[in-house]
């Protein structure tokens, strides 16, 4: 029994999986950024985003559904009238890091005459926010433990509160008051402006994950905080997922012929495909692209593998196993 390991860039992950939401939880959503294969808000409200060096990876789940950030230059434009104008506010975001130094911001709010206007930072694990150029350290907790967490931020009038993992930490009751104001290239994830859309200090990027960014109008309860988080803790309900599925046939099929769990794999640029040897051990693996096997058989196959990011530049993938599409 073999494992065949490759090499792949990680742009050839941009096209995949994963999202949910309830309703309950839908009032006043200006934005949600669910990141399931792209930046798109799925709030309806049409506050796409662009992608500048970030890189699609897997969530909290396991599941290709999060965007990467290295800490160099990965970065996510989103759309600034999604906060622009806006008060009272909440900005609900998961997030692990992988770095516990200081200035590691994550949440970037700027116009042409303060590009302070709304921050996010960690500093040696735990939030910093500086609202319309005023600094205030706010957490006790630290999130520098290479875990995921729900970090959210209310803001209503001067008062400004911080909850993570649905418990509150933090407040701060003399905040500078006043409507945000945004440009429509002034809202950015994974670093800091010094000028709106730029003059980057590759010392103030985040090195970590993203994901499942929902902006409200208003400021949340506690226990809508709380609502929030036991919804978005638990793995979305994908009722009969065609992967299962087909990971479920193939898993049977490996065992009952295991000579026949040879797939090719085409090459990252050009050239002919090639064969992998496939392990039937069947942990738990990720679908990751579709591929046509090498045996003469004309159901399609998805490809399931154990990955680990390196750098986020590249991703080294085992091929672990794969399962049959149904049609």
């Amino acid at each position: 029994m073999r494992n065949t390991v490759k090499f792949i860039s990680a742009t050839c992950l941009l096209c995949l999986v994963a999202g949910n939401v309830r309703a309950d939880l839908s009032d006043g959503l200006v934005a949600f950024y669910p990141f399931s294969e792209n930046v798109n808000d799925d709030s309806g409200n049409g506050h796409h985003g662009t992608v500048h060096g970030a890189l699609i990876t897997a969530d909290r789940f396991g599941k290709l559904g999060a965007y990467g950030f290295d800490g160099v230059d990965g970065r996510i434009k989103l759309d600034g009238e999604a906060i622009n104008s806006l008060n009272s506010l909440t900005l609900a975001i998961w997030l692990q890091t992988f770095d516990s130094g200081s200035s590691k911001h994550f949440f970037s709010v700027a116009n042409s005459g303060m590009d302070n206007e709304f921050l996010i930072r960690h500093d040696n694990g735990k939030i910093v926010l500086l609202v319309k150029g005023e600094d205030h350290k706010m957490s006790d907790a630290r999130i520098d433990d290479n875990s995921w967490h729900h970090v959210v931020i209310t803001r209503e009038g001067s008062v400004i509160k911080l909850y993570i993992d649905s418990n509150f930490d933090s407040e701060w009751n003399s905040a500078p008051v006043g409507n945000l104001s945004v440009e429509k290239t002034g809202l950015w994830l994974g670093g800091d402006q010094d000028c709106v859309g730029g003059c980057w200090d590759s010392a103030q990027q985040f090195d970590g994950l993203l994901d499942d960014l929902r902006i409200y109008d208003h400021a949340l309860s506690e226990s809508e905080i709380l609502a929030l988080y036991d919804t978005e803790k638990q793995p979305p309900d994908e009722g009969d997922d065609p992967y299962q599925v087909g990971y479920e046939a193939g898993q049977q099929a490996c065992q009952d012929n295991p000579a026949d769990c040879d797939i090719s794999v085409p090459p990252d640029e050009g050239g002919t495909c090639k064969p992998a040897t496939l392990s039937y051990d069947f942990q738990l693996h990720i679908p990751l692209l579709h591929y046509t096997p090498v045996k003469d058989v004309d159901t399609p196959m998805v490809l399931w593998v154990d990955f680990e990011p390196k750098d986020l530049k590249q991703l080294l993938f085992q091929v672990a196993d794969y399962g049959e599409i149904e049609e």
